[in-house]
């Protein structure tokens, strides 16, 4: 059977598994701060290509945080946990 090459196929390679840090998990971020999407694999299977993306937060819903940022000249907003975040300094 020939093997799959989908958009998912090899992901667990490509992605090291990441521990979660309490510090992590309180981590606060400011709106307006420019940061940068780092998916953690552990905890969800989002698509590899917003991996490394660099964004600007819009506003904080519930716990998670909307982040602009542009895809091939378009505008996208994704809605991501603090724990795939990271500041930008």
């Amino acid at each position: 059977m020939k093997r799959s090459r989908g958009l998912n196929s090899g992901k667990s390679r490509l992605i090291r598994k990441r521990e979660l840090s309490p510090a992590k998990q309180i981590k606060e971020f400011k709106i307006g701060s420019i940061v940068r999407i780092r998916i953690n694999s552990s905890t969800a299977t989002l698509p590899l290509k917003f991996n490394n993306r660099v964004g600007v937060i819009e506003k904080k819903q519930g716990k998670s945080y909307v982040i602009k940022f542009k895809d091939m000249n378009k505008s996208k907003e994704l809605v991501l946990d603090r724990i795939h975040l990271e500041e930008v300094s």
